[in-house]
Parts: C-alpha cells; structure tokens; sequence
C-alpha cells in the first residue's frame, strides 16, 4: 500500500541515520562509527555504553567522570583536573595531592598525611605520633602527650615544662632557678 511505502530520498536518510551495521544483537549503530551495545546504549567498545561526548566509558557500568579523564574503578568517581582517584572509596584530597590512605583526607599544601587518624600540623612539619599535636615552628614534639616548651627548646621530659631562656628543667617537679643554676632541693633562707 501507498501508505506503506517509503521514498527512495527517505530509504536513503534512513540509511544514513541508522546505518544498519547491526554491532550486537540486532541493535543499529548510534553513528559516527561507535558501535551500539546490548542494552540499546551506545558503546565504547567491550561491551560498555559510551559516556558521551567522545568519551570512552571505563569499566564495569562506570560512567565517564568527564574531560577527558578516565575512570579510576570500583564505582568511585574521577575526582578532577586530572587527578586519579585514590582508591577504596577516598575521594581525592585535591591540587596533585595523592591520597594519605586508611580514610584519612590530605592535610593539604603538599603535605603528606602522618596516619593513625591524625591530622598534620601544617607547615612542612610532620606529625609527632601518639595523637600528639605538632608544637609549631619547626620544633618536634617532646612525646608523652607533652607539650614542646617553645623557642628552639627541648622539653625536659616527664610532664614537666620548660623553665624557659634556654635552661634545662632540674628535675622532680622543680622549675629551673635562673642564670643558669639548677633548682636545689632545699632553699636557704637567710634572715
């Protein structure tokens, strides 16, 4: 019938559109020479629907995280700008820093994370451990949840701060005197 019919400009532009270069199971191509997958979408090759955009798609039902960048896998997304995903779920800390690992997010300006869940002290330094903060400026922690005195000194240890101006702590819970003389057991006390 008349109605049934198609023009040959019309065979023609259908041929065009759809190409009929079946890629799987009986589904057109999508044009421009990509190839259309099972489920009807357009694919990148090995069975994987295309992202768009001339974008390939990566893996496994993945989409493409876009620009060009590919996807990192395990169904976590492209963090940006060219930065691989870390893995294991951790998004990427950001600015060409790779990931510290275990959950813990990139302290930042370069600065790699010093693990067991504490953050870095900032500045280039690292992290003293035992969940002990960086006392600043370069100095490094004493240990034992002790607090580094300041000023280039190092603490005298056992809880005990420093007494300050550059002079070692005397010991036993005793702060120094001063001008360089240790604290003494007993104070003479003259009347």
């Amino acid at each position: 019938m008349a109605h049934d019919r198609i023009t040959r400009a019309e065979a023609s532009c259908c041929a065009d559109n759809i190409k009929f270069d079946h890629s799987w199971a009986g589904k057109p191509s999508m044009g421009s020479g990509k190839p259309f997958q099972r489920s009807g979408k357009p694919s990148s090759g090995a069975g994987k629907p295309y992202s768009g955009a001339g974008k390939p798609y990566s893996c496994a039902g993945k989409p493409y995280s876009g620009a060009g960048k590919p996807y990192s896998g395990a169904g976590m997304p492209y963090s940006g700008a060219g930065k691989p995903y870390s893995g294991a779920g951790k998004p990427y800390s950001g600015a060409g820093k790779p990931y510290s690992g275990a959950g813990k997010p990139y302290s930042g300006a370069g600065k790699p994370y010093s693990g067991a869940g504490k953050p870095y002290s900032g500045a280039g330094k690292p992290y003293s451990g035992a969940g002990k903060p960086y006392s600043g400026a370069g100095k490094p922690y004493s240990g034992a949840g002790k607090p580094y005195s300041g000023a280039g000194k190092p603490y005298s240890g056992a809880g005990k701060p420093y007494s300050g101006a550059g002079k070692p702590y005397s010991g036993a819970g005793k702060p120094y005197s001063g001008a360089g003389k240790p604290f003494q057991r007993f104070q003479v006390l003259y009347i």
